[in-house]
């Protein structure tokens, strides 16, 4: 139902583009926390990039659901996206924290064009991710916000979609 692509499909987009899509998603995100839910799924292919006269907007979709489907059915869902505590086994102990992941993770890939980590349990529960700057030519700028979004500890990543998607604009 939309024109327009997804950030997965994009390779060509500036850093000033891709912040401005996350920060959207970002918005998403807190909007949706002010009812106490969370996204839980969040991928580049969820990411929709619709192009305004004013530059390119981030819409978000999917909302969790083929998660939700998967786990119903028994399966483990594991993406390079995938927030460590989503990976416990038992009771759920995702929070606001597990979608920060998740947007540090998709916007991860659109600095660098690559996924912050494999699709492996072991992978991201070790969580060892070189910088952006280190993979592509991302400035520095951006390493601290992106890598604090995606620490292993949910504890030190931002509290917030909101916080996350300020670090993200006070870099450009």
């Amino acid at each position: 139902f939309l024109d327009g692509s997804t950030l997965g499909s994009e390779s060509e987009l500036t850093t000033s583009e891709v912040v401005a899509v996350m920060t959207d998603g970002a918005e998403a995100i807190r909007n949706v926390g002010l009812y106490n839910a969370s996204h839980g799924n969040i991928t580049p292919d969820n990411v929709w990039i619709v192009e305004q006269d004013d530059g390119p907007l981030g819409i978000v979709g999917d909302w969790g659901l083929r998660r939700a489907v998967a786990e119903a059915q028994g399966e483990t869902h594991v993406t390079p996206y995938t927030a460590p505590e989503q990976l416990a086994r038992g009771p759920s102990t995702t929070n606001d924290t597990t979608d920060v992941y998740g947007l540090g993770a998709v916007t991860y890939e659109g600095l660098t064009g690559e996924p912050p980590l494999p699709a492996s349990e072991e992978e991201i529960l070790a969580g060892e991710v070189p910088p952006p700057s280190e993979v592509s030519e991302t400035p520095e700028a951006f390493d601290e916000p992106v890598m604090r979004a995606i620490a292993t500890d949910p504890d030190e990543r931002f509290d917030s979609a909101y916080d996350f998607a300020s670090a993200l604009k006070d870099r450009l």
